[in-house]
């Protein structure tokens, strides 16, 4: 694979961090190799300036979470118009388009239901030959400082709004509150 550089200039640019992204994608657009390319973004609104005023060719947008997360994530009414016409406008572009939860897929679905043919589900996998229990819980808890009795809540991804941490935290107060020995693990 190409690694394509997008922010190796030192000159800084004064707007919001997706639009920079998205000028410097565009700026660097003649660096990626048109015949063969795969286009795999998380965000939707990355993907606009490889769709946009030539498509890469066949295209596969790969969307690991759905617009409808967008209005509980931030309140600002332009971010949200913002990412919900560069939704509209990739999906309608690209050639595939690949949802990785059940919730999205049913919302890609349901909100461009002429589209249909072109969106997939793959879920994300693990792999149980790795990430399996530990043979010795007891001992693995000593390991972290937990007792064989504390009751542990664990968080593995991203500290970003769209993944809910508030709802977690708002969680746990209301669970600790029956639980004595509670505990919130972060990975």
């Amino acid at each position: 694979f190409k690694f394509v550089p997008l922010f190796s200039s030192s000159r800084k640019l004064l707007m919001p961090t997706t639009l920079k992204y998205q000028y410097r994608l565009l700026s660097a657009r003649h660096l990626i190799p048109v015949a063969g390319s795969v286009l795999s973004v998380h965000a939707v609104e990355w993907a606009i300036p490889l769709l946009y005023p030539r498509k890469i060719d066949p295209l596969v947008l790969t969307i690991h979470g759905a617009s409808k997360f967008m209005s509980m994530a931030t309140k600002r009414m332009g971010k949200i118009m913002y990412h919900e016409l560069a939704d509209r406008l990739a999906v309608k572009r690209a050639d595939r388009v690949i949802l990785v939860s059940r919730d999205a897929y049913e919302f890609y679905r349901a909100k461009y239901p002429a589209m249909e043919q072109k969106l997939a589900y793959v879920p994300t996998f693990v792999n149980d030959e790795l990430f399996r229990p530990h043979p010795d819980r007891v001992a693995l808890r000593k390991t972290r400082g937990l007792e064989p009795d504390d009751v542990v809540l664990m968080y593995a991804g991203r500290f970003v709004p769209e993944k809910g941490l508030d709802l977690l935290f708002k969680a746990f107060e209301i669970l600790a509150g029956s639980y004595d020995r509670l505990k919130l693990i972060f990975v």
